[in-house]
């Protein structure tokens, strides 16, 4: 079994309200750094050996801070935890909404989402068994996974149900946590386990 904390990065600055997606100097903002040290605090204790990071700029912050304050000895960055690849970045957040966050058409699919995701918790149990793992990541790759480690719809829409009040059916907030704890090919536990106070 292997347990893993999955981060999404905290909040970006962001003044002219565009979906960046993988678009670079994406940075943290002063709230998204605080975000992430909160989510630092409750790891303390958890026992984490090793740091995975997607390489965008806002992830990577995000996984110097979590290495600061655990003492981790050095970050590692993989591709499969990347923000999805749509040609929608760029587009301001209003044009996001009015599709209902429909950005996979013409970019990559969900299922393509799920297959790296899903790779990435595979190569962590092969090469961790026992260990705590925290992977920094983005908002709709961890909820994919979810989708998809749950057995559920992987469509937009069903995605897109993922919000409300913080819990089992929320959308994972900036400086969010979830735990999955994984063993031979399935998910045991899959669980919102921390929401920062700032937003």
């Amino acid at each position: 079994m292997i347990t893993l904390y999955f981060l999404r990065h905290g909040a970006v600055e962001n003044p002219e309200n565009i979906f960046y997606g993988r678009l670079p100097r994406y940075h943290l903002s002063a709230t998204g750094r605080q975000q992430v040290l909160q989510a630092a605090a409750f790891l303390r204790d958890k026992r984490i050996s090793e740091i995975y990071s997607s390489p965008l700029l806002r992830a990577r912050q995000s996984a110097q801070l979590l290495k600061d304050v655990l003492h981790i000895a050095r970050i590692h960055t993989t591709k499969n935890l990347l923000e999805i690849h749509t040609p929608m970045q760029g587009k301001s957040f209003s044009r996001i909404r009015a599709i209902n966050y429909d950005v996979f058409a013409h970019g990559e699919s969900i299922a393509a989402i799920a297959e790296r995701m899903h790779q990435f918790v595979e190569q962590m149990e092969k090469k961790y068994p026992g260990q705590h793992i925290c992977a920094v990541s983005h908002g709709d790759p961890i909820m994919i996974l979810k989708l998809y480690l749950l057995g559920l719809p992987l469509t937009n829409e069903f995605l897109r149900k993922q919000t409300g009040t913080w819990g089992e059916a929320g959308y994972i907030q900036p400086g969010a946590l979830y735990q999955f704890r994984y063993h031979r090919g399935k998910v045991e536990t899959l669980t919102p386990v921390f929401a920062p106070t700032l937003q």
